[in-house]
């Protein structure tokens, strides 16, 4: 019994450096407690239960049981010792522990047991150590590979065809590491399984190539998105800093001939000429607000946005009123802020197409610090909502297509901080936005 329990722990703390390490590449995502780090060391340290064949036997009945259980471990440890969004945190989980059961498909396969039982070793004392060492150069050589091969530090968020695409390459792991129970239960019949055994040895190889392909590619459209979000946010920065340039100047220009402004209004006057001197002080007020931004938020990048889609609505007579404070929202990442506003606004200004210009269309900005919180909204005229699925509207098909995508957007944006997405269509003809982020 002692020398069962040593060889657990044993095996235990071999792998836990390649647990950790593994998830060191996981970025950090905010400020955390002491407390909260140590919880999750506690819990990292509760997997050596899985080793225990008391509490989770091997048998295949007990394989989706021991698979939840690191799961459920893997992902307490990123949401408490990384400080990541419930999405992110559920898909950094599932990648370590598609990690680990790959590592032990490959050290179950009957290619890797029959070279294991040809080894000269003398006792089974000695066989279960080059097990244990050999099982650990294993889950190093898999954690490399997925850690490096997939940029752990730029993936963002958990969509559904990456919850199938991973959940479907377990299964198939699981499958055919329960091949090797079913056909293969004695030392010699490994031997004698031929080409066989190393066909289950490289589909497990193919799987863990698949995902890593897949996460990679999953990760570099992401990261497509968001250069095309940067180089926005770039843009919006260059117009507002030329804009702030050409508002200085022009303010200086007048500053500059305020005497021969004055002296000049004074010659109008004395003549008795009203329209014209009220003619000339409407040219001196155009002249010093030429390119001045037409709202002020606290934030260069928001004010350009803002400001572009705020000419967008007068060209359309859409009606455009912002009443934002956004100086607590420093936090927020430029291209984060364009992906929260940019497709908010966008949706706004097409809900608002499809209405007559009769009906007194409308878009309203509205936000500020409340608390802990930034709390701001988007209000617009909209046509009827018939339903909303997953908390999304549902209206025409090509209505989802285009509004759906922006939402979706938005709603991933805001998670990363933590925040929350909230649709309200109760109010007959309005479509409302409500935002949450906690501040840091």
């Amino acid at each position: 019994m002692a020398s069962l329990l040593q060889k657990h722990i044993f095996s235990f703390f071999l792998e836990l450096p390649v647990i950790l390490y593994f998830f060191s590449r996981v970025p950090a995502g905010r400020p955390l407690s002491l407390r909260r780090r140590l919880a999750s060391y506690v819990f990292l340290l509760s997997l050596f239960l899985l080793y225990d064949s008391r509490f989770f036997t091997s048998t295949g009945d007990a394989m989706f049981l021991r698979f939840t259980y690191r799961l459920v471990i893997y992902f307490l440890y990123v949401l408490l010792n990384k400080g990541q969004p419930l999405a992110d945190a559920l898909h950094f989980a599932i990648l370590g522990t598609f990690y680990s059961s790959m590592a032990q498909s490959i050290m179950r396969s009957p290619t890797v047991l029959s070279f294991i039982n040809r080894l000269p070793a003398r006792t089974s004392a000695e066989r279960d150590f080059i097990y244990a060492v050999l099982e650990t150069l294993v889950h190093i050589l898999v954690a490399v590979i997925i850690a490096e091969g997939i940029p752990l530090r730029k993936l963002r968020g958990f969509s559904l065809p990456q919850i199938v695409t991973i959940s479907s390459c377990f299964l198939a792991s699981v499958f055919l590491r329960n091949l090797t129970g079913t056909y293969f239960k004695h030392p010699e019949e490994l031997a004698m399984g031929g080409l066989f055994t190393l066909y289950i040895l490289l589909d497990t190889l193919f799987l863990l190539a698949f995902v890593v392909t897949f996460e990679r590619y999953i990760c570099a459209s992401q990261n497509h998105m968001e250069d095309h979000l940067q180089l926005q946010a770039n843009e919006y920065e260059l117009r507002a800093l030329r804009l702030q340039q050409i508002h200085e100047n022009s303010v200086r220009a007048v500053y500059h001939d305020t005497r021969n402004h004055l002296l000049s209004l004074d010659a109008i006057l004395a003549k008795g000429d009203a329209p014209r001197a009220r003619e000339y002080v409407q040219d001196l007020i155009a002249e010093v607000t030429y390119g001045k931004m037409d709202v002020e938020t606290g934030n260069l990048v928001l004010n350009s946005l803002i400001s572009e889609k705020m000419q967008i609505a007068r060209l359309r007579q859409i009606r455009f009123d912002c009443e934002l404070d956004f100086r607590k929202g420093s936090f927020l990442r430029d291209v984060d802020v364009c992906a929260i506003f940019g497709n908010a606004l966008s949706n706004a200004l097409e809900a608002c197409d499809k209405l007559s210009p009769e009906s007194g269309r409308f878009i309203r900005i509205q936000g500020r610090e409340a608390g802990s919180q930034l709390i701001f909204s988007v209000t617009n005229s909209s046509p009827a909502v018939e339903s909303l699925q997953d908390g999304l509207p549902l209206t025409s098909k090509a209505d989802r297509a285009l509004h759906g995508h922006g939402l979706r957007n938005i709603r991933k944006t805001l998670e990363k901080y933590n925040g929350r997405l909230t649709i309200d269509t109760k109010k007959e003809g309005e479509f409302r936005l409500l935002m949450a982020i906690p501040l840091p």
